[in-house]
């Protein structure tokens, strides 16, 4: 199903970094799914109310979305362990000795993750694992919802936070330093708690727009994070076949959910390369 090996190692973030990002991320996840249907909605809308319950079933979809692919994205093996190597160096390959193995063009060995990564983009800190080619979808997938949801979110919330804050000057202060105040106790009302979690989710929303952008924008020109912070270049195949390595050949069809089945058209190892208007094979 979708070209993909699970890993068969056990999960555990390897460094503080990782532990207090993922540690943050599971969380506030669900504690911002609490906070707008059990009390941004209900403050909105009458109970069991048809735009409450709409707005409610909106919600669980985007959740479901959103965990789902966040565990695909941790689970699923993009290490070069996922593929069979060969035992000799091919033109383009190269030799890791940390993983003493031999590892193909667009590899790259993570010392947080301690492996080869295939078509290695990034190390996420919120996932506390790389980004490669068989979770590269399922990160583009969490990404794209978790903006959605975060801006889905921030409308309501704005909306909320008008009826139940009264604005002033000492206000400017809590919406500029809003954990300070609440962890040396300075306020730990229950409207500043509303107050710091309208600023996490809208912030959030912010990051992950961006984010969003800058990945799509990576994925259109066929260019991976590494490869692009290194000036590396030569993948880019053409927007629909940029977009068929990362999503599949049935790209259309994974926003539905990281369980629709779209295969990816390279098995990680090999690629091809644009050298002069020609399409090399490597």
């Amino acid at each position: 199903m979708n070209n993909i090996k699970f890993k068969s190692k056990r999960f555990f973030p390897r460094n503080i970094g990782d532990i207090m990002s993922f540690g943050f991320l599971v969380i506030i996840i669900p504690l911002v799914f609490w906070f707008e249907t059990r009390t941004v909605l209900p403050a909105m809308y009458p109970d069991f109310g048809f735009w409450q319950v709409y707005h409610t079933i909106v919600a669980i979809l985007l959740l479901f979305e959103i965990v789902s692919n966040f565990l695909y994205i941790i689970l699923v093996d993009t290490s070069i362990y996922s593929v069979t190597m060969p035992a000799e160096l091919k033109e383009g390959w190269w030799f890791c000795a940390p993983c003493e193995s031999v590892a193909p063009p667009r590899s790259y060995h993570c010392h947080m993750c301690d492996v080869c990564i295939l078509k290695r983009d990034h190390h996420c800190r919120f996932s506390a694992c790389c980004i490669g080619h068989y979770n590269h979808r399922y990160f583009m997938l969490f990404l794209f919802y978790l903006t959605v949801a975060t801006i889905y979110a921030t409308y309501f919330n704005l909306f909320f936070i008008l009826n139940y804050i009264n604005f002033n000057w000492g206000l400017l202060l809590k919406v500029f330093f809003p954990l300070a105040f609440l962890v040396f106790g300075l306020d730990t009302s229950t409207n500043h708690v509303y107050l710091v979690i309208f600023i996490v989710v809208l912030v959030g929303s912010l990051v992950s727009l961006l984010l969003l952008i800058y990945h799509l924008t990576l994925i259109q020109c066929g260019v991976l994070t590494f490869e692009k912070n290194r000036k590396l270049k030569g993948y880019n195949l053409g927007l629909k076949a940029n977009i068929e390595q990362v999503f599949g050949t049935r790209w259309y069809l994974v926003w539905l959910g990281p369980f629709v089945e779209s295969p990816l058209p390279s098995n990680g190892a090999k690629w091809d390369l644009t050298m002069d208007k020609h399409v090399k094979s490597l």
